[in-house]
């Protein structure tokens, strides 16, 4: 079963009394909610702080799209649970252009959801299915995560997919040259780089695994 003390839940909702109504039911619950209102509002307040689950709507107007923003949130921080609290019964209704959900997705409609306590199971329901890939400290001493950039958080996703650094390259439109620096920074910024006894990218994939990467703003 979920732990039922208070976690930390992102709320990225466009609509203020959907929003206020969501963060009053979560908040009554005892957990530490958070409010984003667009797309790039919810990926700024994920790169400051490590969230247990983010509640999304789909249709955040023009631009991206809450599909967008929880593809993004699942390559770089899989251990993340996510909520999707829609208007529409099917995200395809949004448009087909961001792809599909990712299949760990919780999906709720908003005039099909029963009770608060419905949208309380599925913020749990979530937390649990993720837990496994979030690092679990020991009782007497908190777990050291690597902070990475947004930048750095997109290459460890796209090796933790399986890309070469040719691959890479071709992805972010880049040099091959600038490409091998941007997986070297990164390995240094996990402190995997330069060891003799483990290759730098399964480490560094370990990491990404078992939730002991978190991400920060890129530098000005």
């Amino acid at each position: 079963m979920a732990d039922h003390s208070a976690k930390k839940v992102l709320i990225a909702e466009d609509d203020q009394f959907t929003r206020g109504l969501v963060r009053e039911v979560l908040a009554g619950a005892g957990h530490e909610v958070d409010e984003a209102a667009t797309v790039s509002g919810a990926l700024a307040r994920i790169a400051e702080k490590d969230y247990h689950v983010v509640v999304s709507d789909l249709s955040f107007g023009d631009g991206p799209t809450g599909i967008d923003l929880l593809r993004r949130l699942h390559e770089r921080q899989p251990w993340v649970g996510m909520v999707v609290l829609s208007t529409h019964a099917s995200p395809a209704l949004v448009g087909g252009r961001a792809g599909k959900l990712p299949e760990s997705v919780i999906y709720l409609v908003k005039s099909e959801l029963g009770s608060p306590r419905a949208l309380l199971r599925s913020v749990d329901l979530a937390i649990e299915e993720h837990e496994h890939l979030r690092l679990r400290p020991a009782a007497t001493d908190a777990p050291e995560r690597a902070r990475v950039t947004m930048t750095q958080a997109e290459v460890l996703g796209m090796l933790a997919r399986g890309f070469s650094v040719s691959k890479i390259a071709q992805a972010r439109g880049t040099s091959m040259r600038a490409a091998e620096k941007l997986v070297h920074r990164l390995y240094e910024s996990l402190g995997v780089a330069g060891s003799a006894d483990v290759d730098p990218r399964i480490a560094a994939v370990l990491m990404w695994q078992q939730g002991r990467v978190v991400t920060g703003p890129d530098a000005a």
